[in-house]
């Protein structure tokens, strides 16, 4: 009686493990990887994955004469839809179609109307898409002032220390990309960062308040 209650004992723990196998051996199935974590007890568990990869991005999807240098960066905008992707090594910047991943744009040489001479990145980083507020007219006395919605391109050009901004002009069938400012260590309050700041922006978002917000290279003030 006993070495039966053994044998079905046994056989419910071997069901158990089975029970607990299943699902591992389904995540491996369905992903190219395994996902897991941790346990309170340091010991692995596995995981769904949170994540599928559908497919990747690469200079030769894109069309390019070369291949992608090294990105550090990419921004989604679900507004425009469209993607931003810097490429440090290339100095480059690539717009991309965030529905059938084609590139729209190279941003590497432009015109800077500041200085009247064609610019260009030197280690670019982080990349933002916005649509920020511009009163475009009025503020005289009896003129009432108008806003333009624009939606701007943002980067973080690390090594001339400065973050360079652009008008994103048209659909993306006819887009274009027009320099429209920079902001340096010249723009910013002496006397709450000090004399001698040393600016080299890796990554700049903006909110829904016109407001940028910028890390900056071994910081950890924002």
């Amino acid at each position: 009686m006993n070495i039966n209650k053994k044998k079905f004992s046994g056989i419910i723990i071997a069901i158990l493990i089975l029970t607990m196998l299943i699902p591992e051996l389904a995540y491996a199935d369905n992903v190219p990887y395994v996902t897991y974590n941790f346990d309170y007890w340091d010991n692995v568990v596995y995981t769904p994955a949170a994540y599928v990869p559908d497919g990747s991005i690469s200079g030769e999807s894109l069309g390019l004469s070369h291949k992608i240098g090294e990105v550090h960066d990419f921004y989604v905008d679900p507004e425009s839809d469209l993607i931003a992707i810097s490429d440090k090594m290339c100095n480059s910047i690539y717009i991309v179609d965030a529905t059938s991943y084609k590139l729209l744009y190279e941003l590497k040489d432009f015109f800077n109307t500041e200085t009247g001479e064609y610019d260009n990145f030197l280690d670019p980083l982080g990349v933002c898409i916005s649509e920020v507020s511009k009163v475009a007219a009025g503020g005289e006395e009896g003129e009432e002032e108008v806003t333009e919605h624009l939606r701007q391109l943002f980067v973080c050009d690390q090594s001339h220390t400065r973050i360079v901004y652009f008008d994103v002009i048209g659909e993306k069938d006819s887009l274009e990309i027009e320099y429209a400012g920079h902001i340096d260590n010249t723009m910013f309050n002496s006397e709450i960062l000090g004399e001698g700041y040393i600016f080299k922006p890796i990554r700049v978002c903006v909110d829904s308040a016109d407001k940028l917000y910028v890390i900056n290279q071994d910081e950890f003030l924002g």
